[in-house]
């Protein structure tokens, strides 16, 4: 399995919290709860079938219904699923981590000394909030930066 979608990753947290091996029925609950939005039924059976061929969760049959219904098939995270899982959070983790300015770039900034370029910038009106953040971005924020700058200055310049 090559990528997981944001279903199949609520799925193996959802199963990776939970004490005991849980039904479709109360895994689909627990994940419309979790992400605040409806999930398919038909969808979440089909992520479960792929985690279950990753060998990411596994099935086994569960008691019979009182009423004489068919048993309800259970699922629980593997242990390969539990790694999966953890892969993915720290990815996630790495991706969004917030990258910081040295302390001595933030007092620089807060506190030019007089004459420097960072003080006629001040003087000049340019935000160095804005400056500070697009030191630390990355390149295709720092595009995306620019082009919201240029339409502001054509919207200011018109």
């Amino acid at each position: 399995m090559a990528a997981l979608s944001r279903l199949d990753l609520a799925v193996l947290a959802t199963l990776a919290q939970a004490d005991a091996p849980a039904h479709a029925a109360t895994l689909r609950a627990e994940i419309e709860e979790r992400l605040e939005a409806p999930v398919n039924r038909g969808a979440l059976a089909r992520a479960l079938a792929q985690l279950r061929d990753a060998k990411l969760v596994c099935e086994k049959l569960g008691e019979p219904a009182p009423h004489g219904g068919p048993r309800r098939v259970l699922y629980r995270i593997t242990e390969a699923g539990r790694k999966r899982l953890s892969s993915e959070l720290r990815t996630f983790a790495r991706l969004t981590r917030v990258r910081k300015l040295s302390p001595a770039v933030q007092a620089f900034l807060k506190n030019p000394p007089a004459g420097s370029k960072v003080a006629q910038a001040i003087a000049y009106g340019i935000d160095m909030n804005r400056l500070a953040r697009a030191l630390i971005q990355t390149p295709q924020e720092r595009y995306r930066e620019a082009v919201d700058a240029m339409k502001a200055f054509r919207r200011y310049a018109r």
